[in-house]
């Protein structure tokens, strides 16, 4: 028997706060290991691709081993609350898609009340009372769950690092592009750059 509430509070470590779309990864995490018979990866056995990247990746990540830093974890922006599964063994992948109307499950579950409260040890003890209802639910109530085709992921490479000719950063070398004769990393080579160094 999984220890549903034990996973959230594992979860709530590693994301920072407990809230509903952490209750909805964790139990996406439970359901796709329960599914494909399989305990949290320790590798890149188990691959999953999220299709948004808000709270319920978190504690997705937490149950099921699947991270960015492992290379079995990607992300489609496709601001869906849903994943994909892939187990290398058994070459299967299935599709967990949230259920709308279990949203309704878990707000009538006193979610509202669990949302508004201020003390962090009450909104916890709140919290865990709902997720342990929520955690009882049938996966097959909370997700649409289907088989789906999907090409064989990649397994992680370690990429030879390469120094930047620009700015001197050291920068995976596939990331890397030549622009009038320089190696350079893509900041350097476009010119555009999410920071600004002072």
């Amino acid at each position: 028997m999984v220890d549903f509430l034990g996973l959230v509070e594992e979860a709530v470590k590693f994301h920072g706060h407990i809230c509903p779309g952490l209750l909805i990864g964790v139990k996406m995490g439970v359901a796709a290991l329960n599914l494909l018979g399989v305990s949290r990866a320790s590798d890149e056995e188990l691959y999953a691709v999220v299709e948004n990247d808000n709270c319920s990746v978190d504690g997705l990540q937490v149950v099921a081993g699947v991270t960015f830093g492992k290379g079995n974890l990607s992300f489609r922006d496709y601001g869906k609350m849903a994943a994909t599964f892939y187990l290398r063994s058994r070459k299967i992948a299935l599709r967990l898609v949230f259920k709308p109307e279990s949203f309704e499950k878990i707000e009538n579950m006193d979610l509202r009340e669990a949302m508004r409260e201020q003390n962090p040890e009450l909104k916890m003890a709140k919290f865990a009372k709902i997720a342990e209802r929520f955690g009882d639910l049938p996966d097959d109530e909370v997700f649409n769950i289907s088989i789906v085709d999907m090409a064989e992921p990649q397994m992680a490479e370690i990429r030879k690092s390469v120094k930047c000719e620009s700015c001197g950063e050291m920068t995976m070398e596939t990331k890397t592009v030549v622009k009038n004769g320089k190696l350079l990393c893509i900041p350097c080579s476009s010119g555009v750059n999410y920071y600004r160094v002072k």
